[in-house]
């Protein structure tokens, strides 16, 4: 079953949380409110994320595969018009969200 790519914005996230979470493979809780904080401060980057290709890139990131499940369980709770609660409900990670329609 083919994936659609990550936005490139996505996948850098998706790496610096893997290289936080190594050697281990488990996101630390100041990771997990991060990523929480961004899907509900910047949803138009997580909207269109596929799920499967998410979850693939966080096995390629080295996660492990509950700490995996848990990310997958965020960005489709979000999708689905969901809220989650981080601590730290202002943080953004700096990079841009990718356009779907660039100008």
């Amino acid at each position: 079953m083919e994936t659609d790519p990550l936005p490139p914005s996505v996948d850098e996230i998706l790496e610096s949380i893997g290289a936080a979470a190594a050697p281990s493979g488990r996101v630390r809780r100041r990771e997990e409110d991060q990523l929480k904080a961004d899907m509900m401060n910047v949803r138009e980057r997580w909207m269109p994320v596929d799920p499967r290709a998410f979850q693939i890139k966080c096995y390629e990131a080295g996660l492990t595969s509950e700490s995996a499940g848990a990310l997958v369980g965020f960005l489709r709770h979000v999708q689905q018009g969901g809220n989650l609660r981080p601590r730290d409900s202002g943080f953004r990670f700096p990079q841009s969200p990718d356009s779907l329609n660039p100008s």
